[in-house]
């Protein structure tokens, strides 16, 4: 792994694989780039690939107690330069697919193409609110049960359990600062006025309704796995690392 010196922030990412094209990927909430490893590995085959970690999670630093979705977009525009991608296919999970909007949007020239990962574009702000609470409150048991729920009931792997044990060990202010970060953002207009390819894969629960998202965006592609919670990308790879070649071959210039 290397870093990107960043104003308050040392980002660190992995590289792998070589090849044309290039690929940033970012994971979600209170996760780390490990979580992001199954499209990484995928990709890396045919293509480099640059993995991050998000501001305070894993092993990229926090120096300063908050942070706005422009710092965390800068992290990734300074990683995505200091990488050398050209154009990179830009791809987020859950919070991380909220941060690739706002990138494309402060940015659009910055990539090819984006991948959102089961993320929500309409959220009432009584939901941020109580999502935020139970954050500020202290609640770990309910946060540990709200992170076990986003996987199957059949699922008790031990992805899941490092899933939701790394979520409630999150630093508090490191939790808070993602939420207020990601929530700052405006996903209906960013999705609307995005006007490059865009993939976007729902889980077997979806976290949003298709409809109003071709509503918003007619060139956006949809698609939705079998048999997988919200970490789609670590429980069933094989589905979405074929959409996301798919969607590539198809809409994305190389």
């Amino acid at each position: 792994m290397t870093v990107a010196v960043r104003p308050g922030s040392n980002v660190f990412y992995e590289v792998s694989g070589s090849g044309p094209g290039g690929y940033l990927l970012l994971h979600g909430w209170c996760c780390d780039h490990v979580s992001m490893a199954p499209i990484a590995r995928h990709l890396a085959e045919r293509h480099t690939v640059v993995n991050m970690d998000l501001r305070g999670h894993g092993r990229s630093s926090l120096k300063t107690p908050a942070y706005s979705s422009a710092d965390i977009v800068g992290d990734m525009v300074a990683v995505i330069e200091q990488a050398g991608l050209a154009s990179p296919v830009l791809i987020g999970h859950s919070i991380g697919a909220k941060f690739v909007l706002a990138c494309v949007q402060s940015h659009p020239d910055v990539a090819s193409g984006i991948v959102l990962l089961d993320t929500s574009i309409i959220e009432s702000p009584q939901r941020k609110a109580n999502r935020l609470s139970v954050v500020v409150d202290g609640r770990y048991e309910d946060l540990r049960a709200n992170v076990g729920a986003m996987f199957l009931a059949s699922d008790r792997s031990q992805q899941r359990d490092r899933i939701v044990e790394g979520t409630v060990g999150t630093r508090p202010d490191v939790a808070i600062a993602a939420l207020h970060a990601g929530d700052e953002i405006d996903m209906a207009t960013a999705l609307a006025g995005y006007e490059g390819p865009v993939l976007y894969i729902a889980a077997s629960r979806p976290m949003e309704d298709p409809l109003l998202m071709k509503n918003l965006n007619p060139r956006l592609v949809y698609g939705q796995v079998v048999g997988s919670g919200h970490f789609l990308q670590l429980d069933v790879p094989a589905q979405v690392n074929a959409m996301i070649d798919r969607f590539v071959e198809l809409q994305v210039a190389r």
